[in-house]
């Protein structure tokens, strides 16, 4: 896990290096896991080879516990999760099977064969094993089961494929290119989609930052 935070800022140091080589520059994380947590701690991993490999010209400064520093001064933040909404509704309509499924499994197909025009945008901030990712024909015999739990951020299913999820991220172009077909669908399976939605932006953000579980 730190390896794969650590090499998502490599572009970073490689920008910086071409600049002002006397200008410091300083990035800031935050989230609000407990310092024990293994992603605080691949953080700081990185945090310490991002200045190591700068020679000191950038640094990271980490944040963590966000949802107890945002009640002790009771504050508030802007939560951005456009990107894995959309892949929350992907999730629900494999999940819903039937037309959904299929579209799903169309959209990862035309991804999977437009892979170097999805990911040329974003190779600064994606980490995508090709040689890892599930052929179409593989994909094509799965259940909505399975393609869903390839997808969600679930670590602990041994089906979760960070590769698959990734270039699915990117490959929201193809959704949008089936138009009124993929909408329709998306009203069609609403109920299974704001279920999957609620929990990604409730569950998993809002509940996490602001609110206590007992």
């Amino acid at each position: 896990m730190a390896r794969n935070i650590f090499f998502g800022f490599i572009s970073l140091l490689l920008l910086f290096s071409c600049s002002d080589q006397r200008k410091m520059t300083t990035i800031k994380l935050a989230h609000s896991l407990d310092v024990t947590h293994p992603v605080h701690k691949a953080m700081v991993f990185m945090s310490e080879k991002v200045k190591e490999k700068s020679s000191g010209r950038m640094e990271v400064d980490i944040y963590p516990a966000m949802n107890q520093i945002l009640k002790k001064y009771d504050a508030g933040l802007h939560l951005k999760t456009a990107g894995t909404s959309w892949l929350e509704e992907l999730i629900g309509l494999s999940e819903a099977g039937g037309e959904g499924l299929k579209i799903a499994k169309h959209i990862y197909l035309e991804s999977f064969k437009y892979y170097d025009d999805l990911c040329a945008p974003y190779l600064n901030v994606i980490d995508i094993s090709k040689n890892k990712l599930p052929t179409p024909h593989e994909v094509d015999q799965w259940t909505g089961e399975k393609f869903s739990q390839s997808l969600r951020h679930d670590q602990h299913n041994p089906n979760y494929n960070l590769n698959f999820r990734q270039l699915l991220h990117v490959g929201y172009k193809i959704a949008s290119k089936l138009g009124p077909k993929y909408l329709n669908e998306l009203k069609a399976n609403e109920e299974i989609i704001s279920k999957n939605v609620t929990e990604n932006i409730f569950h998993r953000h809002i509940e996490t930052l602001f609110l206590d579980k007992d």
